[in-house]
């Protein structure tokens, strides 16, 4: 039987990871392109963090712009 601390670690694909995936972004270039701590982009990529919902509102849109300026 898994502790709770196991299970609380697996965390879904949050809005952000997967709005950096489809635009083919690593987590250093999301960090890079919004001038944010690397750090603070692996917490969110993992799920151990989230940002509050409208700044994952922002972040994505700017995943969109970024992905839509490379096609």
């Amino acid at each position: 039987m898994k502790n709770d601390s196991t299970a609380q670690k697996v965390q879904a694909d949050t809005p952000i990871k997967t709005a950096r995936i489809a635009a083919g972004l690593s987590i250093k270039q999301l960090a890079e392109l919004l001038g944010a701590p690397y750090t603070t982009m692996q917490k969110w990529n993992k799920g151990t963090s989230r940002p509050p919902v409208w700044i994952e509102k922002l972040v994505r849109e700017e995943i969109e712009r970024y992905a839509a300026s490379k096609k």
